[in-house]
């Protein structure tokens, strides 16, 4: 029998104590059953204190079910043994190493703080699984349930991602919202934790891009088994000219402007700021709301359509022109090229902060800054969340016009003019046991 079989294995220890009368003891019950024993034999034997300190530790680390308080002073109590035990294997160094080896692997092994441990704590029945696992705060022990193979088979494992992702969608899409792709557009950039958990590098860099390439965000929602291979939806064509589209974003953008288009969320927001704070709000939307139209439409006419538009912006909103639109536009695309690699922050956020100190006396500080960040980030969120309701309502018009422009009727149902809407998620998957 192997040395560890004999200090960690459910054996007789010695001939007053089994590691088995204790195994099951809770920590209100072990420890005025500790105190006996050791107040009738103070120094104890080694293999005595081994019993006990393992049932400490696995209290502290293993149990569910147990009081922070409890946990920490099992904790503590298993830490006050060890100068005891390692004591009595003096002169026997490969007895030591072995004692040490079995500690370290019944703590490095512990299930404590991970996402099945809390699954367990809380008692999480199987269909809630998922609910349970993309809660935000669950994010970073997600990512490492995935990381280190915690997961089941990859067959199980793509299930439970692509049960997660929908989750996801289904219980954080902007209200009204339904597309599918626009949605994970918008939550990846505002760096939703729980998809960069889940979601591979190309798979983010899909989404984020899908204003600028829906056909490949599409595809990747096809291969994470989201949506069926067809989209749905009617024709694009006949092409708009860009001038009479770039008349109908320009309404969009007075109704931005004027805040006639804001929802409560966004109302509640704004009055907390101040009436320039509340300008620059609305102004990065309107700069957001052009961004957006520009790249949509690249994305579905071409680039050399998505050219046409801004110049046709520039041509038509000739203060905004001199104003230092292009910069701004500009500005717009480097920070979801470049900006969105600082931890903690999406484009949307950087680029708010950024108008919100434009022109002020004073250079942000890092004090102002933090000052200032809470209010900057619900911010982001919310400009991301236009992302989504913007890029639906746009193409969803431009297929409406295009079958004007085709003469057929219009008074069709909504999804005639949408695509990739969401259905009904199927029964989870679960990769957490």
């Amino acid at each position: 029998m192997g040395f560890l079989s004999a200090i960690f294995g459910k054996k007789r220890i010695d001939s007053e104590i089994r590691y088995e009368d204790i195994c099951d003891k809770p920590f209100t019950e072990l420890l005025p059953f500790m105190k006996a024993v050791l107040t009738k034999n103070p120094s104890g034997s080694a293999s005595v204190l081994i019993a006990f300190q393992r049932r400490l530790f696995e209290i502290a680390y293993w149990d569910f079910h147990v009081s922070d308080g409890h946990r920490a002073k099992a904790f503590e109590l298993a830490q006050s043994f060890t100068t005891g035990i390692e004591s009595a294997f003096a002169g026997n160094p490969d007895g030591l190493e072995s004692y040490r080896h079995a500690v370290s692997n019944l703590i490095q092994t512990s299930p404590y703080g991970t996402l099945y441990w809390l699954i367990e704590e809380n008692n999480i029945p199987s269909d809630q699984i998922c609910t349970f696992a993309i809660r935000p705060e669950n994010a970073p022990l997600l990512r490492k349930h995935l990381e280190d193979g915690s997961a089941a088979g990859s067959k199980v494992r793509k299930e439970f991602i692509r049960d997660m992702v929908r989750e996801v969608i289904l219980t954080r899409r902007p209200v009204g919202t339904k597309n599918a792709v626009l949605i994970l557009h918008g939550l990846v950039v505002g760096r939703d934790g729980t998809l960069e958990a889940i979601l591979e590098p190309e798979e983010i860099a899909a989404f984020r891009n899908a204003h600028r390439d829906y056909a490949k965000a599409r595809e990747t929602l096809g291969t994470l088994g989201i949506q069926p291979d067809d989209p749905g939806g009617l024709s694009f064509e006949p092409i708009p000219s860009p001038g009479s589209l770039a008349d109908l974003v320009i309404i969009d953008m007075k109704a931005v402007n004027e805040g006639t288009d804001e929802d409560a969320e966004l109302k509640a927001y704004l009055d907390g700021l101040s009436e320039e704070d509340k300008s620059n709000v609305r102004f990065t939307r309107s700069i957001l709301t052009l961004h957006l139209a520009i790249q949509q439409a690249g994305s579905v006419y071409g680039e050399a359509f998505g050219t046409l538009l801004r110049a046709a912006f520039l041509e038509k909103l000739p203060a905004m022109r001199d104003g230092g639109l292009e910069y701004l536009l500009k500005r717009f695309e480097l920070a979801e090229d470049i900006t969105y690699d600082k931890v903690g922050f999406s484009p949307d956020f950087i680029l708010l902060n950024e108008i919100f100190n434009i022109g002020k006396a004073e250079e942000q500080t890092e004090e102002s800054f933090e000052k200032e960040k809470e209010s900057t980030t619900k911010g982001g969120i919310i400009l991301s969340s236009y992302r989504t309701r913007f890029l639906e309502y746009f193409r969803y018009r431009l297929r409406f016009f295009a079958a004007m422009e085709r003469g057929e009727p219009t008074d069709r149902h909504p999804k005639d003019y949408a695509d990739d809407w969401l259905y009904k998620p199927s029964t989870h998957a679960s990769a957490i046991s």
